[in-house]
């Protein structure tokens, strides 16, 4: 059975609705409960993307809603919805990469990364970002200028 949406929380499959005669109102409350489900801070799409951000250099055209489960993809997750409002800001966007990371507390972790800019005064910069885990979805944080004395205690991520 091919599956008709796939939301991390709820899960519709083709037959199911072939079956179910569909009117308006149906696929109304269906689509309601869509919605409800993503729009949920404790539903969100599974975060099969995380092994991927880790070292990678994200491109802009790359970045996508990769879901808070990590806090790699919440960081992720942070800038592609960035990009999607403030489309001038990102008119020049080359590419997020995320460097190291550091566990401050159980549910908070620092996250060392670069972005990249073209033709920009300051082309690549590299900032230190607090992620914190609330309800059990990463939250991006505070955001605060890269110092070298910041790598001790970090784990690198690979890199490609």
């Amino acid at each position: 059975m091919a599956q008709l949406s796939t939301l991390g929380c709820v899960s519709i499959r083709w037959q199911t609705c072939q079956n179910m005669r569909m009117n308006k109102k149906s696929l109304k409350i269906v689509g309601l409960l869509l919605l409800a489900c993503w729009s949920f801070s404790g539903c969100s799409r599974s975060d099969s993307s995380s092994h991927i951000i880790k070292g990678q250099l994200i491109g802009s055209s790359q970045l996508v809603d990769a879901g808070n489960t990590t806090p790699e993809s919440a960081l992720e997750s942070d800038f592609w919805r960035e990009s999607n409002s403030n489309r001038a800001k990102f008119t020049s966007f080359q590419g997020l990469q995320i460097l190291a990371s550091k566990k401050v507390a159980s549910n908070q972790v620092e996250l060392k990364y670069r972005f990249e800019f073209q033709n920009s005064s300051t082309p690549q910069k590299t900032k230190i970002i607090e992620m914190v885990k609330i309800n059990g979805a990463w939250q991006v944080g505070q955001t605060r200028a890269y110092d070298a004395s910041w790598d001790d205690g970090s784990e690198l991520e690979p890199m490609p």
